[in-house]
This record gives structure tokens, C-alpha cells and sequence, in this order.
């Protein structure tokens, strides 16, 4: 696209993760964009299905460490190296509508997935919840614990998207389309609005400040890939 700022991309999380399970992409995640704002961002949740016998997050490591083998966890793979290397059998899925579903018919006892598409069924009692991976707990969900205060520290997954323009987009025209971005993202519909749906709106100080964020995420998910054992595809 010309880098006018007509064409802009939401540029998010999976953004920065995609090439290290991808051997091959048509783009360059760092050079290839002007970060002009991050937008949003959500706290991912530890679930499971209610026949899951465990009450807390401590009592399900515990399970898990008691039971190695036996228990499947729809997920990235972090919460598993971080829990010490858990014997859990990562499923993994390309969205999280299918894990959803299958948490929900009991296909799959865990998961780790984002809080808006789960709130719903955890306040139907069709799942419960062990912790938010955000380092704060979230306003939805606020006699939830986070991962750090159930026991591991430095724990935090989180969702964050914002748009981007395409690298060259001159730097008047991205202060501008910040500035713009910002002001929408703080109306009081527009806060109201994400928040109930589990969302925080958390604009970046600067374009820098945004592209400094995305430098630093992309920095920190090799050590995890590789850790997991994924190989890319």
C-alpha cells in the first residue's frame, strides 16, 4: 500500500510472534511498518472445564505435576515453562473460537485464551477460571488473581493491538493519525464500550513509545518458541 495513511494495518500481538513459527513471511514485522498507537489491550485467562478437580491455580499445578500426562491444555506454551515445565499436552489451535467450543463441551480440560470471547461462559458456570496473566487484575474479573499473585512470578501474557501504517508513511501525516487515534480511543463511548468487554484502552504516548513496545515483544518471544519446542512451519 503507498504510505499515505490510507491503508492502515491493526497491528497486534500475533504480529511479533509470527516469525518464529513461521519459517516464511511475505514481510519484515519491524521494518516493514510505522507503529502509530497501541489501541487496546486484554488479559488472557487460565481456564478449564468445570470436571477439572482443582480450585485454584496452585492446586492445578499441583494436579498436573501429580498426574503428569493426563491433562491437555489448549494454549501457548509459557504457562507450561513457567509452572516448571509441566507434563501437560499442548493442543494447539489457530483461533480461539474452536478452543472455545471444545472447552465448553469438555474436549479439552484447559486453556489459556483471551478474556472477552471466555467472560461470558465463565459467568454461565460453563468454565471456571484460575487466574488473569496480565500483571494487574482485570475490572471484569476482579476477585480473580492474577498468575504472579497465585504463585509465579514475573507471569504476563497479554492481547495489545493498534494501528500501524506502512514504513515511509511521512512522520506528519503518523503524529496526526496518533493524535486522532488517541482522542477517539479516550471518548467516553469508545471506553465504556471496550471495557465491557474485558478490554483496557491503552494508547502509547508517542509512535516511538509504540514502536519501542512492538521492539521489545518481538525481542522476548524466540527465547519462548524455542523453549516450547515449536518447530516452524
Amino acid at each position: 500500500a503507498a504510505p499515505d495513511g490510507h491503508t492502515l494495518l491493526m497491528y497486534a500481538d500475533v504480529n511479533v510472534i509470527a516469525p518464529f513459527v513461521y519459517k516464511k513471511l511475505n514481510h519484515d514485522p519491524i521494518r516493514d511498518f510505522a507503529p502509530i498507537t497501541n489501541a487496546i489491550v486484554g488479559t488472557h485467562l487460565i481456564v478449564a472445564h468445570p470436571s477439572v478437580k482443582a480450585a485454584n491455580l496452585r492446586e492445578l499445578i499441583e494436579l498436573a505435576k501429580r498426574e503428569p500426562g493426563k491433562l491437555a491444555f489448549g494454549s501457548p506454551e509459557l504457562f507450561k515453562q513457567q509452572a516448571g515445565g509441566l507434563d501437560i499436552q499442548h493442543v494447539p489451535y489457530r483461533g480461539g473460537g474452536q478452543l472455545i467450543g471444545d472447552l465448553v463441551g469438555g474436549q479439552v480440560p484447559l486453556g489459556l485464551i483471551g478474556l472477552p470471547p471466555t467472560l461470558p461462559h465463565i459467568k454461565a458456570g460453563k468454565l471456571k477460571v484460575f487466574a488473569v496473566t496480565a500483571r494487574k487484575r482485570s475490572p471484569s474479573l476482579p476477585d480473580v488473581p492474577t498468575v504472579e499473585e497465585a504463585g509465579l512470578p514475573g507471569y504476563e501474557t497479554v492481547q495489545w493491538l493498534g494501528p500501524a501504517a506502512p514504513a515511509g508513511t511521512p512522520r506528519a501525516i503518523v503524529n496526526r493519525l496518533h493524535a486522532e487515534f488517541t482522542k477517539a480511543l479516550r471518548h467516553p463511548a469508545v471506553v465504556e464500550r471496550l471495557s465491557a468487554a474485558g478490554l483496557e484502552v491503552a494508547p502509547s504516548a508517542s509512535p516511538e513509545a509504540y514502536a519501542e513496545f512492538i521492539r521489545a515483544e518481538y525481542a522476548r518471544w524466540p527465547a519462548i518458541v524455542k523453549a516450547a519446542g515449536v518447530k516452524p512451519e
